[in-house]
């Protein structure tokens, strides 16, 4: 596998960006397959980059500003809008609230997207506020928050890296974070845990989605191999419900908790409990174990893709 991503990178950077110009005469297939080398041709520049640094920093700006633009090229011909809900399940946002209680509470979205769960959080009385890396997104967001409240709120989203963001004296009581600890390089997956730790007021929670490496890859590398491959795309790091708790204990957060299932046909889904992690963390080593299918199905059903933790 390591030769095949090897060979795919040899694809240059230039070379997909001038595919990227003419995306509007590119096929379905084309455009699927500009979407796989151009998430491919980034990780191998990203994991090659040195943590902290500015080419780092330039790397993912770039790659998510091109990212977005492919999906929304994408979502246009399957006749859909990239202000449909991204990065936030609106499904749960009343478990969101469960877990957190009534407003008042102040609340962070990293990688906020097109600002779903901020809107939604702010027309509840929540103090809500998003960060996302990609300019495009932001805009969008910004401008539909605006629309629906009638007033400025611009000032709720900010463009930028959440390592590099001064976010000032604000602290959290809630962080939530959607599909965005697999996009960071495993060489900075400490600090990003840690920074999300510092910004909590004591008892905050850290709402945290992120793909189990056991149902992967989540990524564009399913485009041209099968589930079950480890990912060559965007997805720099995909982690076990194990190495995830480890990281989290290691940022200093004091309880690593879990559904033991989620939502689904009428279901409700548990409440997180720290045994439950516990349990879902022993069972990982038998489920990697049975078939890809199986085993991908029994996951989603247990919601292996949560994980609370607790400052």
């Amino acid at each position: 596998m390591n030769l095949i991503a090897q060979e795919l990178c040899q694809k240059s950077i230039v070379e997909v960006h001038q595919r990227l110009k003419s995306i509007t005469l590119l096929s379905r297939t084309q455009l699927d397959e500009l979407h796989f080398d151009w998430e491919v041709v980034y990780a191998s520049a990203i994991k090659k980059s040195s943590p902290g640094s500015f080419e780092r920093e330039a790397l993912f700006r770039t790659a998510y500003g091109g990212l977005t633009t492919i999906l929304r090229e994408m979502r246009a011909r399957d006749g859909r809008d990239l202000d449909a809900p991204m990065g936030f399940n609106t499904a749960h946002f009343d478990s969101i609230v469960d877990i957190v209680g009534p407003p008042p509470r102040t609340m962070l979205d990293v990688g906020c997207s097109t600002g779903t769960l901020v809107r939604t959080l702010i027309a509840q009385g929540y103090d809500a506020y998003g960060i996302d890396i990609s300019e495009d997104l932001v805009s969008k967001a910004r401008e539909l928050a605006n629309n629906s409240f009638g007033q400025d709120l611009s000032g709720r989203f900010s463009v930028g890296n959440f390592l590099h963001h001064d976010f000032g004296d604000r602290t959290f009581d809630f962080i939530h974070s959607n599909d965005v600890l697999e996009h960071i390089h495993s060489d900075e997956a400490i600090d990003f845990l840690s920074k999300c730790h510092r910004l909590m007021r004591p008892g905050g929670i850290l709402w945290l989605i992120t793909p189990n490496r056991l149902t992967g890859p989540g990524d564009a590398t399913t485009l041209r191999f099968p589930w079950g491959t480890p990912a060559i795309g965007l997805h720099l790091k995909e982690y076990t419900l194990a190495e995830l708790s480890i990281l989290l204990r290691q940022a200093n957060f004091s309880q690593v908790e879990s559904r033991l299932f989620g939502a689904g046909r009428g279901r409700r889904p548990t409440q997180p409990r720290i045994i439950y992690a516990r349990l879902k963390r022993a069972a990982e080593p038998v489920l990697a174990g049975i078939p890809f299918a199986v085993r991908k199905r029994i996951m989603g059903i247990l919601d292996y893709s949560l994980t609370i933790a607790r400052a």
